[in-house]
């Protein structure tokens, strides 16, 4: 091999030589490439399962909670209806104990008709019903209050009183679950309102949640 054709075969060599590196180095950079994009894309994708199910959690919980209200709300209407039945076969009674007697028997009656809505539809209209309902029945109570505890009619009935009792306890775990479910249900609404929760929110048709709120536009129980 003379001179020159060795100075020929050299740079095909080195022109092979810079090609092989170039697509080495091609070869390497495309795979980071993906395999960082691959990573990402896992990861974000880990990433909205994870949102996903805290948002649906959220929810799954507040519903939960909403279920076990619904329920004490309705044994407390039951326990208001008893003590009604029992107020109306005590004779006795003066004119105004009459009206009060009457004016708790009406909110019970309420109450069980509100709950009835509010529980197959969980809206803003039957939760204000709902709510205005439940401060109907607290102010019947507290006019009664007088009666039941001054009233020479009452003296004796045990199990009127007794009944009265129990709905006092009832009174005060309600409003311990409103305030629970509230406080749930403001959670849930500002983890699907912020971003990017808001986008997985709405690709999946999760709507927020009504709090009980009373006509005055105050939470209720809170």
């Amino acid at each position: 091999m003379d001179h020159i054709q060795e100075r020929k075969f050299l740079k095909i060599a080195a022109a092979v030589l810079v090609l092989a590196v170039s697509v080495l180095l091609i070869s390497i950079s495309f795979t980071v490439f993906f395999s960082v994009l691959l990573l990402a894309a896992v990861g974000a994708a880990a990433w909205g399962v994870f949102l996903y199910n805290g948002i649906v959690s959220r929810k799954h919980y507040n519903d939960e909670t909403f279920r076990e209200l619904i329920g004490e709300l309705r044994t407390h209407a039951d326990t208001a209806s008893k003590i009604a039945e029992s107020l109306g076969s005590i004779r006795g009674r003066t004119l105004e104990e009459e009206h009060a007697a009457e004016s708790f028997g009406k909110a019970a009656m309420f109450l069980s008709s509100a709950l009835h809505e509010a529980a197959n539809d969980q809206c803003k209209n039957n939760f204000t019903e709902l709510a205005s309902s439940l401060d109907r029945l607290a102010a019947a109570s507290a006019g009664l209050t007088l009666y039941l505890t001054d009233s020479p009619a009452m003296r004796g009935h045990i199990t009127v009183l007794n009944q009265i009792d129990r709905f006092r306890a009832e009174e005060s775990a309600e409003k311990k679950k409103i305030t629970t479910f509230n406080l749930q249900a403001a959670d849930y609404n500002a983890a699907i309102s912020t971003f990017p929760s808001s986008l997985i929110a709405k690709h999946f048709n999760l709507s927020v949640k009504i709090p009980m709120i009373d006509c005055s536009g105050e939470v209720h129980g809170g």
